[in-house]
């Protein structure tokens, strides 16, 4: 005879799964004291590594002539002048900087909306089917 109860049938790992999973209360932060003092960001890392300045780099859009540029400006000459060069690819990433990602409507025929079809159909559902997941949501507390 199987045990009723709450956990019958549950691993202690497994009980302690399902504890883990109940959502937070309402108005309740999932992280309350935010993120650690002190903790960088990837961003902010980032900023700081473009702003150091190096001597002596050699400016490509500047016949060469050696400067001392930022990590930053580094970057962005050498895109620039790749697309000088006819790199379509850093062309784009240009102009996507400068103006924006172009947009890409999408349309249905003759420009109408979209049609969709609905595959699921709630009355081709077999009974074992409805039967497994009333049993899987039976597992699991709802609200």
């Amino acid at each position: 005879m199987v045990a009723k109860g709450k956990n019958s049938g549950r691993t202690e790992a497994q009980q302690r799964t399902v504890a883990n999973l109940k959502p937070f209360k309402k108005g309740e932060s999932g992280n309350p004291d935010g993120r650690p003092v002190g903790r960088f960001s990837m961003r902010s890392i980032l900023q700081k590594a473009i702003e150091i300045k190096r001597d002596g780099i050699a400016d490509p859009l500047n016949n060469g002539v050696p400067r001392a540029m930022t990590i930053g400006e580094e970057l962005v000459t050498g895109w620039v002048a790749s697309g000088l060069e006819g790199d379509n690819r850093a062309r784009e990433k240009i102009f996507e900087q400068l103006e924006g990602k172009a947009t890409q409507p999408i349309s249905g025929p003759e420009g109408g909306p979209v049609q969709t079809e609905t595959t699921f159909k709630l009355d081709e559902v077999s009974n074992g089917m409805i039967k497994a997941i009333g049993e899987t949501l039976a597992k699991v507390k709802v609200g």
